[in-house]
């Protein structure tokens, strides 16, 4: 399996707090099937995280890419952001201060739970006028999508990518995030499943149980899909298919 959201990198935001906690936290991924992940810090937060594209972040990446190999831990890293969208966003792409997931066209954003729907319409269609592909985090989690689940249908044919977090599935951000991610599996309006993972120990990068809960909810062929398939194109500039291509 391949994981595109997941806090590993340490030191950077509310994710792994040391270089021991991250590893921990890449053990973890590895024993549950995982051989890549995307390090997606939080950046652009307002008053809590920058993490913009600079030799400083990059450094860090470096140097959790180096204790991977000297500690033999079979998983191999990626860099990008979970970029929180503000107003600024279209500049800070313009000005080179943010990362894709994994050198790809695809930017992975999140938005204020209590958002706007206008909001986060506008700014989709911005940032696929620069020819990127939004990846938006976690929909089911932001209010206005599970006051009105249907805006996802419309955003994936709009050709937006949806990523749903494996926790919602499981009642960890409450049960209106479950219902609307169970929703999301039913009707087959999404691409992918992370594990937006921020400890080895609560909200970790263990992929296994989701693996095996949409396998038994839908079928093995999408569990591969969401989990493996298309996290593999997003990285290799393949082709993304939603889960309802599947039936």
């Amino acid at each position: 399996m391949i994981d595109l959201h997941c806090h590993m990198l340490p030191g950077v935001d509310d994710g792994a707090v040391t270089e021991e906690e991250a590893l921990l936290m890449a053990q973890v991924a590895v024993e549950s099937g995982v051989t890549d992940v995307v390090l997606t810090p939080h950046c652009n937060v307002p008053e809590q995280f920058d993490n913009f594209n600079d030799r400083r972040l990059e450094q860090r990446f470096l140097q959790f890419e180096q204790l991977l190999r000297q500690s033999d831990v079979p998983l191999t890293p990626h860099r990008g952001m979970e970029v929180f969208v503000t107003p600024e966003l279209p500049r800070l792409w313009d000005n080179g201060s943010l990362l894709t997931l994994g050198g790809s066209r695809y930017l992975l954003v999140e938005f204020a739970f209590g958002e706007a729907a206008w909001f986060a319409d506008d700014t989709l269609r911005q940032i696929r006028r620069r020819d990127l592909i939004p990846v938006v985090a976690h929909p089911e989690r932001y209010y206005f999508i599970q006051d009105e689940p249907r805006h996802l249908l419309r955003w994936a044919n709009d050709g937006y990518v949806l990523q749903l977090n494996k926790g919602s599935f499981f009642g960890m951000f409450g049960r209106r995030a479950a219902k609307t991610a169970h929703w999301c599996l039913d009707c087959g309006c999404l691409h992918l499943i992370g594990s937006d993972a921020h400890s080895p120990y609560r909200r970790t990068p263990r992929l296994s149980y989701i693996y095996e809960h949409v396998a038994d909810a839908v079928s093995m062929e999408t569990a591969q899909l969401l989990l493996h398939d298309n996290p593999a194109a997003i990285l290799t500039g393949g082709t993304i298919y939603p889960a309802m291509a599947q039936f």
